[in-house]
């Protein structure tokens, strides 16, 4: 009881630190985002004037409707979703202004979506050293910073659908139609805030679709509600769009052939999001980290079979479908489209969280493997320091490599214990090299191998 009592006190105190390092990493954050909007001010571009503009015609009366800077008239907006605009116009009657509405709810969704990045890493892995730094190293990018400190609607088309897969994770882990109804209405309000939100449901289709667990019928109908509740409200404004100018969304249907011009903004912006430096050379050194990781991520993931988690094959779904929606409405709808960190950030985000949820799931399997441990066997390590670190408990040193006649050292163990052996391979101390070297030296049987740490138990002759 006594022992009990104690993990409960060390568990309550861990969640309690956490807790409070999540919220002074948000403080931090959030403070430096809003101190930097106030003395800068909000960041505009063509699309954001348009966006308060929408705003403030809609507060006086005019509709959704945009002013034409030619002739003085106000027309119908129908080349974007409306929804941004009209939370703009709401909250400034909070707080005075659409510029400080753009200020509050941009600053506010870099929180949010600093605690979504977290969230998926962490989420039913609860490794929370590797959550927060790859949330961290997301959110406190320069580039991402720059977008959030900037009137557009990005941060709220990833809030809304990022939620929404979160709930659809609920949802097809215990297939309660609450949790698709809520994902199915954020991707509504997704797709309201900028069309790409299409590739939310389009990933979630896919995902419903292939869920083998439940019944064909099971699977149509949860695609029918999901359709239906998120496609709703697009059919209805499109059908507005028709209705007051004569077009779906004043966009003109052709193809244009991807180039060179977007090839190369498309490998600066990947590059920039880690070396924030305009340089070539820094540029490739960029990318041959992010591709590194990615390669490591899926070789690794095929190794240990990681493909097999929902979380996983949600986030590499969405990558995909996002970055084909981009490549279709370039090549179909709107050449203009850039690709640049704006266009791109909301594929750059699953990739994140997909590399950051394989390490996190790599740490967490190593670190149940060690505590695991029947309480029986005598533990013998090669970084006791490391071991008391990952699993709070105490573990003898193995001695050193290079000078120890390890039959004598063998023969010195007592005969009724039994013995595991915990050999880190990244952080090996004591003159110990490879997995090879232990496994030559003494009489092991593996019994959890891994790329960072294997689990032994010791043979001796008179067992």
């Amino acid at each position: 009881l006594f022992l009990q009592v104690n993990s409960f006190q060390y568990l309550q105190l861990d969640d309690v630190m956490r807790i409070l390092f999540i919220c002074l990493t948000l403080i931090f954050g959030l403070s430096s985002l809003w101190f930097a909007s106030q003395t800068w001010g909000i960041g505009y571009d063509p699309d954001s004037i348009i966006y308060e503009d929408v705003a403030e015609n809609w507060l006086a009366g005019y509709g959704i409707a945009r002013f034409d800077f030619e002739s003085g008239d106000r027309y119908p907006m129908t080349n974007f979703p409306p929804l941004y605009p009209l939370i703009l116009a709401v909250l400034s009657q909070i707080v005075g202004t659409v510029a400080n509405a753009a200020r509050l709810l941009n600053t506010a969704l870099w929180g949010g979506l600093w605690l979504m990045v977290y969230a998926w890493s962490y989420r039913g892995l609860r490794v929370d050293k590797i959550a927060w730094c790859f949330a961290t190293l997301l959110m406190f990018n320069l580039m991402i910073l720059q977008v959030f400190g900037t009137s557009w609607s990005e941060p709220l088309f990833m809030m809304l659908g990022f939620s929404g897969l979160w709930f659809i994770l609920d949802y097809y882990q215990t297939w309660r139609w609450r949790y698709l109804i809520v994902a199915s209405v954020l991707f509504a309000c997704a797709i309201l805030t900028r069309y790409a939100g299409v590739a939310f449901v389009m990933t979630t289709g896919i995902i419903l679709l292939t869920a083998s667990s439940r019944s064909w019928r099971e699977r149509i109908q949860s695609l029918a509600v999901l359709g239906m509740i998120s496609g709703l409200p697009l059919s209805i404004w499109l059908l507005r769009n028709v209705s007051v100018r004569g077009d779906v969304a004043n966009r003109d249907v052709g193809f244009t052939l991807l180039g060179l011009p977007q090839l190369e903004s498309t490998i600066q912006t990947f590059g920039n999001w880690l070396i924030p430096i305009p340089e070539p050379i820094a540029t490739i050194a960029s990318l041959m980290l992010i591709g590194i990781l990615l390669f490591w991520t899926i070789f690794q993931a095929r190794k240990h079979q990681l493909s097999t988690t929902i979380e996983s094959q949600i986030l590499r779904w969405w990558i995909v479908i996002y970055t084909v929606f981009i490549v279709a409405s370039f090549s179909f709808i709107d050449p203009r489209i850039p690709f640049n960190y704006r266009i791109l950030l909301p594929a750059y985000v699953g990739i994140i969280m997909l590399i950051g949820r394989y390490v996190a799931s790599q740490q967490s399997q190593i670190i149940q493997a060690l505590r695991d441990s029947p309480s029986t066997a005598t533990i013998y390590t090669n970084n006791n320091f490391l071991f008391h670190y990952l699993t709070d408990s105490p573990a003898h040193t193995l001695p050193p490599a290079n000078d120890t006649n390890f039959e004598d050292w063998l023969e010195q163990l007592p005969d009724d214990d039994v013995i595991q052996i915990v050999y880190f391979d990244l952080l090996s101390q004591r003159g110990w090299e490879s997995t090879e070297q232990i496994e030559s030296l003494l009489p092991l049987t593996v019994i959890n191998p891994s790329d960072v740490v294997t689990v032994y138990q010791l043979e001796r002759p008179n067992e």
